[in-house]
């Protein structure tokens, strides 16, 4: 596997899993504002308000909650999963049999790529003056071309050594076998930092992120007297602080706190207060 060839996948996928905290913690906030606004219009409603339908709405925003935390982890999870397993083929790249159309495919572009290659030696006259020297330019441009270029590549490797030797280019030979070896000791450096810096993510990343979903899991099924989060574990090292817990007092929570209970605001309104009944 090509390190580039997945990078911006990854980093999306890192990317997503360092956003996973600020998610948890948008959850939370807003459970606490739905709690504290559901506190307050209970709390100006008469005596004869019915309280265990205040107790069936908590629980119903603490459901809520608990099932979109749920979804969160689940996405979370499986993105860990993407990064570890791109971890280990990075680590041992697996080889995957091509299919015949493929194996035709990639042979008819590598031709095709070395046919352009060839064409730049070709034009150097065995007769030329200076024809090793520009032989040797040639070399140097060839790999720099083809650096970016995995197809390329591969047909230089594969045929502009022994080209050169057939050509008598001794020095340019030494020099494209110099940059084939380069390239080589270059992708698997590359490849090794790649798969330990996957591993380390992980490694680091998943029991950070177990830890920040348990306190989460705490706050909303009310376990343990758990109260305020003030702050979470993040996926890389450092923690995420929360917003302040909201006060009941608030203006824009009074504002909107007649909103959260239309459908128990109208049960309620429905009832007569005792004592009422009949005028």
């Amino acid at each position: 596997m090509e390190p580039n060839a997945k990078a911006g996948t990854l980093a999306d996928i890192r990317r997503r899993l360092e956003d996973v905290p600020h998610a948890i913690a948008a959850e939370l906030g807003r459970l606490e504002r739905d709690l504290v606004r559901l506190k307050a219009t209970a709390s100006g409603q008469p005596w004869y308000w019915p309280r265990e339908r205040v107790a069936l709405a908590e629980r119903r925003l603490r459901d809520a909650a608990g099932q979109r935390l749920a979804e969160l982890r689940s996405r979370a999870d499986a993105d860990l999963e993407l990064l570890d397993g791109a971890a280990r083929a990075a680590q041992k790249p697996a080889s995957r049999p091509m299919e015949a159309a493929e194996r035709l495919l990639l042979e008819v572009r590598q031709g095709r790529a070395w046919d352009r290659l060839r064409r730049r030696f070709d034009r150097i006259a065995d007769t030329e003056p200076g024809r090793l020297e520009r032989a040797e330019r040639e070399v140097r441009r060839a790999v720099k071309d083809a650096a970016d270029d995995s197809v390329a590549w591969r047909a230089l490797e594969a045929e502009l050594p022994g080209y050169l030797e057939d050509r008598r280019f001794d020095a340019a030979r030494s020099l494209a076998e110099g940059a084939v070896a380069d390239h080589a000791k270059a992708t698997a450096s590359t490849l090794g930092l790649y798969a330990g810096n996957l591993v380390a993510d992980v490694a680091e990343g998943r029991p950070r992120l177990a830890a920040a979903f348990s306190l989460a899991g705490d706050f909303v099924a009310a376990r343990h007297n758990a109260g305020h989060i003030v702050r979470l574990p993040g996926f890389g090292q450092s923690d995420l602080d929360t917003a302040p817990s909201p006060r009941a007092d608030d203006p824009e929570l009074a504002s909107e706190s007649t909103e959260l209970l239309g459908p128990l605001s109208r049960a309620v309104e429905s009832l007569e207060a005792p004592g009422q009944a009949g005028g």
